[in-house]
């Protein structure tokens, strides 16, 4: 299987240009015999989009999608956009279209309001994390800060995913000099895809929104935590490389450290956390001088 990982720049705010250069990404991964094809996050509208969300936001049925779709005869897509819900909430989030339909939708988890980030004041966050089928495997989609979070790679994986796809917009600038992002993320990467037995694909994006520098990097883990794919920091391409899903099945036979979850300790345990957490925050008497979370 041939995956593609396009490493793109995005103009802010203009779907449209957005679109034109997603096709000729699609064009190109054709000629190359790309199976899978992987944007960035909101590849269709750029990132850092402040009061132009409402502007952008597209439901499932809007044109640049359904263009996208028919295009997804030839090979599966994974494209970032701002969703319009029927209830008129903006999310952050990618779709997976194969064979002419929308396979998967994910709706970001976790939005970053911090730093220079201001995803929590823009979009509403999702509310499920699911693998789901292809024709190429199962599969799971965790956008940007959601793979930052262990139990979310965790329950994909437990729900049968092979590959775990990671489309992110993500900046040098992001945490300055508290946290170099670049060698966070290839961290991330390889031991989520060593732990889990699976493939990690990365898919960051390129160019500048304002202070914003996206570094790119994108990259494909093999289940052993080796490189197949790395691309280089700054530029725009495609990059692409095969992979071999039934090394999946091998290493975890070889390492099966997925093979005893106890699910239910988990999730007990992770019950009496949440009840002690309330109890702790429903004692908090407010000031005005105090934050509390």
């Amino acid at each position: 299987m041939k995956v593609g990982l396009a490493q793109m720049d995005c103009s802010l705010g203009d779907v449209e240009a957005n679109l034109s250069r997603a096709l000729r990404y699609v064009r190109q991964a054709k000629e190359q015999g790309v199976d899978l094809l992987i944007f960035p996050e909101l590849s269709l509208t750029g990132y850092d989009l402040g009061e132009q969300v409402a502007e952008v936001a597209m439901t499932l049925e809007a044109q640049p999608l359904a263009t996208l779709q028919a295009e997804s005869h030839a090979l599966s897509l994974v494209v970032g956009f701002v969703e319009k819900s029927t209830h008129h909430r903006h999310y952050n989030a990618a779709v997976y279209l194969e064979d002419g339909q929308v396979r998967h939708l994910h709706r970001k988890l976790y939005l970053p309001t911090y730093a220079v980030f201001q995803e929590g004041r823009r979009f509403v966050p999702g509310d499920s994390i699911k693998a789901f089928d292809t024709r190429h495997g199962r599969m799971a989609i965790l956008i940007c800060a959601d793979a930052w979070i262990p139990p979310v790679a965790y329950i994909a994986v437990q729900d049968g995913a092979s590959l775990l796809l990671h489309p992110a917009a993500s900046s040098k600038q992001g945490l300055g000099e508290y946290l170099d992002l670049p060698t966070c993320w290839e961290g991330i990467n390889r031991v989520f895809a060593q732990l889990h037995g699976v493939y990690v694909i990365f898919v960051n994006r390129v160019g500048r929104e304002g202070d914003l520098h996206y570094w790119g990097g994108s990259e494909v883990i093999d289940p052993r935590g080796r490189v197949v794919v790395k691309a280089p920091y700054f530029e725009e391409g495609l990059f692409s490389g095969e992979i071999h899903l039934e090394m999946v099945k091998e290493q975890r036979a070889a390492a099966p450290l997925m093979r005893a979850p106890r699910l239910g300790l988990l999730i007990r345990e992770m019950q009496r956390v949440q009840d002690k957490l309330r109890k702790e925050n429903s004692n908090v008497k407010w000031r005005p001088d105090r934050r509390t979370v």
